[in-house]
């Protein structure tokens, strides 16, 4: 028996379910194994533990035998003075610490068998990107779908941190917020930086004083992106000029940004969705604060769909370009959404916040690499929400390997 056996026992919770008492026949109830410490001191911090129905927290120290306590000088050591349980495989000693106090212990060999140990140790050595994948068939479909919901929820706490570290960064204006927060999905990946530099440099107050022609002077110039591909010489002129005043009324400054148009679909080329974005912030008067009170799916898709008249140079008639449903749902998945459960988050409306996870089972699924990939899994992926499950399941536990944090994972083990 080796120490991190047991480790990765404790660590995998297969504990749970189990009628444990201490070597001095204490009841023991685990309310929370605790975080594995890489460090100095406990084995375990922040763990969660009942004895006699006393509730205590603090650490738990892991060896095979007790008397390695003593080995390793623990009694003299006030940084194992927050241990609240001693788990060994055999108890040959009972053990105290800097201030004299015993030690409750469980001695595991009493509960389980070596091979029951071990099993923590068989998903790790599984090979593959989805070790899991081998035996899902074996796993019970509701244990699938409440991991899922574990997944999901990781997913939307990440997307509206962002959410909120923008509220921080713009000390609670909501209108920035907003806008900044669309912009970053409005562009494609590749441009999506230069976008983002572009928007937070924007004055809001002055961009709400703008007219039409005013609002897509200041993007297309203040963006310094080539506008030959988009308009005519005496259009493209009078663009210029009306931004060369602006420049010169609000003594800005261009920025130098790299726009990329390789391996970008022509309508999500950068200069289109600029002239796109020019028309959505000028249709808002740059007032955003109504995002805020849409409530269903046609609102959204109407207040998203931007169409602008391309008249290209050496071309008669003028090209009709909207920003097609692809675009706005991921939009209002990426953008709309987390706003949503941000705002309802501070707020505490929950209203607001079913009404925004009730958005995503409207929209269609996500079809990506990710999605393919999580095929294994054998879920129905039936709409944005069952995607953005199966992408939180991807993310947040099989990429880092966390098979034994997993229901997937654990139901498996527990089976075994």
């Amino acid at each position: 028996m080796k120490e991190d056996v047991i480790q990765q026992f404790w660590k995998s919770k297969l504990a749970l379910g189990k009628a444990l008492k201490t070597t001095q026949n204490q009841s023991i109830v685990i309310r929370n194994f605790g975080q594995l410490n890489l460090g100095q001191g406990p084995d375990f911090s922040g763990a969660e533990i009942e004895i006699d129905n006393v509730l205590q927290c603090g650490s738990v120290e892991i060896h095979v035998n007790s008397k390695e306590w003593f080995e390793h000088h623990h009694e003299t050591d006030e940084k194992y003075q927050t241990v609240v349980l001693h788990v060994v495989w055999e108890n040959s000693v009972d053990v105290i610490d800097l201030s004299g106090r015993m030690l409750p212990v469980i001695e595991l060999k009493q509960f389980f068998t070596e091979k029951d140990l071990q099993k923590s140790q068989q998903i790790l050595a599984l090979n593959g990107e989805f070790p899991c994948q081998l035996f899902h068939s074996s796993v019970l479909i509701s244990d699938k779908y409440q991991q899922l919901v574990f997944a999901q929820s990781k997913r939307w706490d990440r997307k509206v941190m962002d959410v909120m570290l923008l509220h921080h960064e713009y000390r609670g204006d909501w209108q920035k917020v907003i806008m900044v927060q669309v912009a970053k999905y409005w562009m494609d990946h590749q441009n999506r930086n230069s976008m983002l530099v572009l928007v937070k440099d924007a004055f809001l107050p002055r961009l709400q004083r703008f007219n039409e022609q005013e609002m897509l002077a200041f993007w297309m110039g203040q963006s310094q992106i080539n506008l030959d591909h988009l308009f005519q010489l005496e259009h493209k002129n009078q663009i210029f000029s009306k931004f060369l005043f602006l420049k010169k009324k609000f003594e800005m400054n261009p920025i130098h940004l790299h726009w990329y148009f390789g391996r970008v679909r022509p309508n999500a080329f950068p200069d289109i969705r600029l002239w796109q974005w020019a028309k959505w912030v000028g249709n808002q008067n740059a007032r955003f604060s109504h995002w805020l009170e849409y409530k269903d799916y046609p609102e959204l898709v109407n207040a998203l769909s931007i169409g602008i008249e391309v008249h290209r140079p050496f071309k008669c008639e003028t090209e009709t370009m909207v920003n097609g449903l692809q675009h706005i749902h991921q939009l209002i998945i990426n953008a709309i959404v987390p706003i949503w459960l941000a705002y309802a988050t501070l707020h505490e409306d929950k209203s607001l916040m079913n009404n925004a996870l009730g958005i995503l089972e409207q929209l269609p699924p996500e079809n990506n690499a990710i999605t393919k990939k999580m095929h294994w899994m054998n879920i129905l992926n039936a709409s944005a929400k069952h995607s953005q499950q199966l992408m939180g399941q991807y993310d947040h536990y099989c990429v880092p390997k966390k098979c034994l944090e997993c229901l997937v994972g654990q139901s498996y083990l527990k089976s075994t």
